[in-house]
């Protein structure tokens, strides 16, 4: 069997839930002997092959916005599905262009579409809202979800969501971590100050991370001694930075910037809980990290979350509510029973 894997993709180190999902996938397929192809975007063409991957990067054709290079680069990576002729091609995420490209490939390859977030939804929470690039992103969502017959949804409230939207046979498969690497030999932080909160994933506004900032200053009066630790890049960074100035926390947290690997593992396995306060999340693949690294987790009750976080495993608390928040996790903080 051929396979083709349409996607955005890290060559070197995973960033993100999507591209981390793609990068063990296409290597699990790839050792049960099957041919498998990656296609992606770069700033520049070239064909070659990684252990048993074959990459193909795809240069965009303008150095304009992206949203208007669309034609010319569907144009480009269906060429390049023709040449390669597979049995199937398996598209990743719902954002332009592969969103659009998913829809235009030719009806005789069966295409199948693994959906990570609905841009729908997510454009809601994004204060760079872009108006013409929304508008378009939702248009191709719309067009993929009319076109593809069959998808993949991460999470059933994430099936739900797209059945509203599509007619095709869709398939609840839920996202992955790679436990033999996660539960390995890992040096644990010796530097961690305790107690100790860790964040990490994208620094913007649907990551509810300043919701996560204004609670410390509550935690911070019932424990004096509480330390952030927050991992990631991202739009928001900046503001983030000003407004832990402005509220007096800059010896209670620490911005790690982006953290991978073992090193991220580290910092899980080192710390004391862990906090996701996103507005929105299709799946949440970061709690199950934590869980592998058995600690306990506080995130908002949005999304799949609430299907992922039972009460063995930590708290709930009420999206963009840092008070809720900041009780959840002291009650934590001051019961290492509890914890455990």
């Amino acid at each position: 069997m051929k396979v083709v894997i349409l996607s955005d993709y890290s060559i070197d180190t995973p960033y993100g839930g999507l591209q981390t999902h793609v990068y063990h996938l296409s290597r699990s397929i790839s050792k049960e002997s099957v041919e498998t192809h990656v296609i992606t975007f770069s700033d520049k063409n070239e064909d070659f092959k990684m252990n048993n991957l074959n990459i193909h990067l795809i240069k965009r054709s303008l150095k304009i916005p992206r949203l208007f290079t669309i034609p010319f680069d569907t144009k480009n990576v269906i060429n390049k599905i023709k040449e390669i002729n597979p049995d199937i091609v398996h598209v990743h995420g719902t954002h332009y262009p592969y969103s659009y490209i998913s829809g235009a490939i030719p009806e005789k390859y069966s295409v199948l579409l693994t959906v990570h977030g609905i841009m729908a939804i997510e454009y809601k929470f994004n204060e760079r809202f872009n108006y013409l690039g929304g508008f378009f992103n939702y248009l191709f969502e719309k067009y993929a979800f009319s076109r593809v017959k069959n998808i993949i949804a991460c999470s059933q409230i994430m099936k739900e969501n797209i059945s509203k939207l599509s007619k095709a046979e869709i398939y609840v498969i839920p996202n992955g971590i790679d436990l033999s690497h996660i539960c390995g030999e890992i040096k644990l932080l010796k530097s961690i100050k305790s107690p100790s909160i860790f964040y990490i994933g994208l620094l913007e506004n649907i990551k509810g991370v300043d919701i996560l900032i204004k609670a410390m200053k509550i935690i911070k009066k019932e424990i004096p001694d509480i330390h952030l630790y927050i991992a990631g890049e991202g739009s928001q960074k900046g503001n983030l930075i000003k407004l832990v100035k402005k509220l007096d926390l800059d010896k209670n947290i620490d911005f790690l910037g982006y953290i991978s690997g073992e090193k991220k593992y580290s910092y899980f396995k080192a710390v004391d809980l862990c906090v996701v306060p996103s507005r929105y999340e299709s799946f949440g693949i970061v709690i199950l990290e934590a869980m592998a690294c058995g600690k306990p987790v506080v995130a908002s009750n949005v999304g799949n979350i609430p299907s992922l976080l039972t009460d063995d495993i930590g708290f709930k608390f009420e999206s963009d509510n840092e008070k809720d928040l900041a009780e959840k996790i002291i009650k934590l903080l001051k019961n290492q029973d509890l914890r455990d």
